[in-house]
Protein backbone atom coordinates (compact mmCIF):
# COMPACT_ATOMS: atom_id res chain seq x y z
CA UNK A 1 0.00 0.00 0.00
CA UNK A 2 3.01 2.28 0.21
CA UNK A 3 2.74 4.79 -2.67
CA UNK A 4 6.50 5.13 -2.94
CA UNK A 5 6.93 1.37 -3.16
CA UNK A 6 4.23 1.17 -5.85
CA UNK A 7 5.99 3.94 -7.77
CA UNK A 8 9.29 2.02 -7.68
CA UNK A 9 7.59 -1.25 -8.62
CA UNK A 10 5.86 0.39 -11.56
CA UNK A 11 9.16 1.96 -12.65
CA UNK A 12 10.98 -1.39 -12.41
CA UNK A 13 8.21 -3.11 -14.35
CA UNK A 14 8.26 -0.51 -17.14
CA UNK A 15 12.07 -0.60 -17.28
CA UNK A 16 12.12 -4.39 -17.53
CA UNK A 17 9.44 -4.33 -20.27
CA UNK A 18 11.49 -1.76 -22.18
CA UNK A 19 14.68 -3.80 -21.79
CA UNK A 20 12.88 -6.94 -22.97
CA UNK A 21 11.61 -5.04 -26.02
CA UNK A 22 15.14 -3.86 -26.88
CA UNK A 23 16.56 -7.37 -26.48
CA UNK A 24 13.82 -8.85 -28.66
CA UNK A 25 14.54 -6.21 -31.32
CA UNK A 26 18.23 -7.13 -31.35
CA UNK A 27 17.39 -10.85 -31.48
CA UNK A 28 14.97 -10.34 -34.36
CA UNK A 29 17.59 -8.33 -36.23
CA UNK A 30 20.16 -11.07 -35.65
CA UNK A 31 17.76 -13.80 -36.83
CA UNK A 32 16.90 -11.81 -39.95
CA UNK A 33 20.56 -11.05 -40.62
CA UNK A 34 21.45 -14.75 -40.32
CA UNK A 35 18.45 -15.78 -42.48
CA UNK A 36 17.07 -17.78 -39.55
CA UNK A 37 13.72 -16.03 -39.10
CA UNK A 38 10.97 -18.64 -39.22
CA UNK A 39 7.60 -17.81 -40.71
CA UNK A 40 4.40 -19.47 -39.55
CA UNK A 41 1.60 -20.48 -41.86
CA UNK A 42 -1.39 -20.68 -39.57
CA UNK A 43 -5.06 -19.84 -39.82
CA UNK A 44 -6.13 -16.46 -38.41
CA UNK A 45 -8.99 -14.01 -38.70
CA UNK A 46 -7.72 -10.78 -40.27
CA UNK A 47 -10.32 -8.48 -38.73
CA UNK A 48 -9.74 -9.92 -35.24
CA UNK A 49 -5.99 -9.38 -35.62
CA UNK A 50 -6.36 -5.70 -36.55
CA UNK A 51 -9.17 -5.09 -34.03
CA UNK A 52 -6.84 -6.34 -31.28
CA UNK A 53 -3.96 -4.19 -32.50
CA UNK A 54 -6.19 -1.09 -32.60
CA UNK A 55 -7.63 -1.86 -29.17
CA UNK A 56 -4.11 -2.08 -27.73
CA UNK A 57 -2.93 1.24 -29.20
CA UNK A 58 -5.99 3.39 -28.53
CA UNK A 59 -5.08 4.07 -24.85
CA UNK A 60 -1.44 4.80 -25.79
CA UNK A 61 -2.52 7.37 -28.38
CA UNK A 62 -5.09 8.89 -26.04
CA UNK A 63 -2.49 9.23 -23.27
CA UNK A 64 -0.64 11.59 -25.66
CA UNK A 65 -3.94 13.30 -26.50
CA UNK A 66 -3.81 11.94 -30.05
CA UNK A 67 -6.81 10.69 -31.96
CA UNK A 68 -6.43 7.05 -33.01
CA UNK A 69 -8.38 6.39 -36.23
CA UNK A 70 -9.02 2.79 -37.20
CA UNK A 71 -10.74 1.43 -40.29
CA UNK A 72 -10.92 -2.24 -41.25
CA UNK A 73 -12.84 -3.55 -44.25
CA UNK A 74 -15.43 -6.22 -43.51
CA UNK A 75 -13.83 -8.48 -46.13
CA UNK A 76 -10.99 -9.07 -43.64
CA UNK A 77 -13.49 -10.83 -41.37
CA UNK A 78 -12.53 -14.25 -42.65
CA UNK A 79 -9.88 -16.89 -42.10
CA UNK A 80 -6.52 -16.43 -43.83
CA UNK A 81 -3.40 -18.56 -43.83
CA UNK A 82 -0.24 -16.65 -43.01
CA UNK A 83 1.94 -15.35 -40.21
CA UNK A 84 -0.17 -13.16 -37.92
CA UNK A 85 2.73 -12.79 -35.46
CA UNK A 86 4.96 -11.13 -38.08
CA UNK A 87 2.11 -9.05 -39.50
CA UNK A 88 1.36 -7.85 -35.96
CA UNK A 89 5.06 -7.09 -35.39
CA UNK A 90 5.22 -5.00 -38.57
CA UNK A 91 2.05 -3.02 -37.83
CA UNK A 92 2.87 -2.50 -34.15
CA UNK A 93 6.33 -1.19 -35.01
CA UNK A 94 4.91 1.32 -37.48
CA UNK A 95 2.16 2.47 -35.10
CA UNK A 96 4.62 2.75 -32.19
CA UNK A 97 6.84 4.99 -34.32
CA UNK A 98 3.84 7.05 -35.47
CA UNK A 99 2.76 7.67 -31.88
CA UNK A 100 6.33 8.33 -30.72
CA UNK A 101 6.93 11.02 -33.34
CA UNK A 102 3.50 12.68 -33.22
CA UNK A 103 2.73 15.36 -30.63
CA UNK A 104 -0.71 16.44 -31.82
CA UNK A 105 -3.28 15.38 -34.35
CA UNK A 106 -3.84 11.73 -35.14
CA UNK A 107 -2.41 8.33 -35.92
CA UNK A 108 -4.40 6.02 -38.19
CA UNK A 109 -4.49 2.38 -39.22
CA UNK A 110 -6.46 1.29 -42.29
CA UNK A 111 -6.67 -2.34 -43.37
CA UNK A 112 -8.30 -3.87 -46.43
CA UNK A 113 -8.16 -7.05 -48.53
CA UNK A 114 -8.55 -7.29 -52.29
CA UNK A 115 -7.14 -9.49 -55.06
CA UNK A 116 -5.45 -11.85 -52.56
CA UNK A 117 -3.51 -8.94 -50.99
CA UNK A 118 -3.66 -7.39 -47.56
CA UNK A 119 -3.31 -3.62 -47.89
CA UNK A 120 -2.35 -1.51 -44.89
CA UNK A 121 -1.90 2.19 -44.41
CA UNK A 122 -0.43 3.70 -41.23
CA UNK A 123 -0.51 7.51 -41.16
CA UNK A 124 0.33 10.22 -38.68
CA UNK A 125 0.46 14.01 -38.38
CA UNK A 126 3.90 13.88 -36.77
CA UNK A 127 7.36 15.23 -37.40
CA UNK A 128 7.79 13.79 -40.86
CA UNK A 129 11.03 12.81 -42.55
CA UNK A 130 13.14 15.19 -44.59
CA UNK A 131 13.76 14.40 -48.29
CA UNK A 132 17.50 13.90 -47.74
CA UNK A 133 16.89 11.36 -44.94
CA UNK A 134 14.13 9.40 -46.67
CA UNK A 135 16.60 7.17 -48.52
CA UNK A 136 18.16 6.14 -45.17
CA UNK A 137 14.95 5.15 -43.43
CA UNK A 138 15.27 1.36 -43.87
CA UNK A 139 19.00 1.14 -43.13
CA UNK A 140 19.92 -0.66 -39.92
CA UNK A 141 21.37 1.26 -36.95
CA UNK A 142 20.42 4.54 -38.60
CA UNK A 143 18.99 7.27 -36.40
CA UNK A 144 17.47 10.18 -38.28
CA UNK A 145 17.91 13.72 -36.97
CA UNK A 146 14.27 13.99 -35.96
CA UNK A 147 14.67 10.84 -33.82
CA UNK A 148 17.40 12.32 -31.64
CA UNK A 149 16.44 12.15 -27.99
CA UNK A 150 14.11 9.19 -28.60
CA UNK A 151 14.91 5.70 -27.43
CA UNK A 152 15.84 2.88 -29.77
CA UNK A 153 18.63 1.42 -31.86
CA UNK A 154 17.48 2.53 -35.29
CA UNK A 155 16.53 -1.06 -36.17
CA UNK A 156 12.73 -1.00 -36.17
CA UNK A 157 12.15 0.10 -39.75
CA UNK A 158 14.98 -2.10 -41.00
CA UNK A 159 13.30 -5.09 -39.35
CA UNK A 160 9.91 -4.05 -40.79
CA UNK A 161 11.42 -3.83 -44.28
CA UNK A 162 13.05 -7.26 -43.99
CA UNK A 163 9.93 -8.91 -42.56
CA UNK A 164 7.79 -7.52 -45.38
CA UNK A 165 10.30 -8.87 -47.90
CA UNK A 166 10.18 -12.26 -46.18
CA UNK A 167 6.37 -12.19 -46.51
CA UNK A 168 6.77 -11.33 -50.25
CA UNK A 169 5.18 -7.95 -49.65
CA UNK A 170 6.02 -4.36 -50.47
CA UNK A 171 6.29 -1.16 -48.45
CA UNK A 172 6.39 2.47 -49.53
CA UNK A 173 5.96 5.77 -47.76
CA UNK A 174 5.33 9.45 -48.24
CA UNK A 175 6.45 12.03 -45.74
CA UNK A 176 6.68 15.76 -45.31
CA UNK A 177 8.42 17.62 -42.50
CA UNK A 178 5.97 18.82 -39.82
CA UNK A 179 3.01 17.32 -41.73
CA UNK A 180 3.44 13.62 -41.10
CA UNK A 181 4.12 10.29 -42.74
CA UNK A 182 2.08 7.56 -44.41
CA UNK A 183 3.38 4.01 -44.81
CA UNK A 184 1.60 1.76 -47.31
CA UNK A 185 2.05 -1.99 -47.22
CA UNK A 186 0.86 -4.80 -49.43
CA UNK A 187 1.23 -8.44 -48.32
CA UNK A 188 -0.05 -11.49 -50.26
CA UNK A 189 -2.60 -13.50 -48.26
CA UNK A 190 -4.91 -16.33 -49.19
Amino acid sequence: NDERMQFYMKNMHESSEHLLQLINTLLDYHRLDANKMDLQHVDFNGKELFDNIALGFTPTAESKQLQFIYRCDDNLDQIFKGDPLRIRQIVENLITNAIKFTTDGYVSLEASYENDKLSLSISDTGRGISKDEQELIFKEFTRLRNAEGCEGFGLGLSIVHRLISLLNGTISFESEIDKGTTFKLSIPLN
